[in-house]
């Protein structure tokens, strides 16, 4: 087992206007790809993220929330 590294890098990012309007993010962090919630920062492809949260929502569907550092 092995510890994996909670910062990544911003490889794309797009807004989604269903529901509650939020931008997501394809971010790559140990060599996994993972869509999440991005902060407000930079949105700029190659930018540095931090995983600041993650958990099910009401639905039981995984979520990601990205902070930019």
């Amino acid at each position: 087992m092995s510890k994996l590294d909670m910062r990544g890098q911003l490889i794309e990012h797009s807004s989604s206007f269903i529901g509650d309007s939020k931008k997501l993010g394809l971010v790559e962090m140990s060599g996994i790809r993972i869509i999440g919630i991005l902060n407000e920062g930079d949105m700029n492809p190659g930018s540095a993220v931090k995983l600041t949260k993650c958990g099910l929502d009401k639905d039981n569907s995984p979520y990601f929330e990205f902070s930019f550092v």
